[in-house]
């Protein structure tokens, strides 16, 4: 299912397409902690991030967390796609997420992720 471990951490075989691919900026970043924004800022092009539904969240029942892979939880996908994604994340879905490009400014940090989702 649709969490952060390492099962769904490879693309797809060469030449099998995903279902669906979408990019992203990590959402909220800057209201984590000292210590998770900190392992944020520690990602690499190419580093795989996992999902992780939050159908509880008090802010939004279609929440979808970002973790790293050592299970730091850095932010969340933005809300205009996790309305699209939490019915599909709630039946079980195959997906890899990595990072696709950081834009480092002086008082933020923009992340952006590729997913594939199967």
């Amino acid at each position: 299912a649709c969490s952060p471990t390492k099962l769904a951490a490879t693309f797809p075989a060469q030449g099998v397409r995903p279902l669906e691919t979408i990019s992203f900026d990590i959402a909220g970043i800057k209201h984590r902690s000292i210590a998770e924004q900190a392992e944020a800022l520690k990602l690499a092009e190419g580093d795989n991030i996992y999902l992780q539904r939050e159908p509880f969240n008090k802010y939004d029942r279609n929440a979808i967390a970002v973790y790293t892979n050592s299970g730091t939880k850095i932010g969340y996908v933005p809300r205009a796609l996790v309305v699209k994604l939490a019915p599909r994340f709630d039946i079980g879905c195959d997906y890899t997420c990595v990072i696709d490009t950081i834009y480092k400014f002086d008082k933020h940090t923009r992340i952006v992720v590729h997913c594939e989702l199967d």
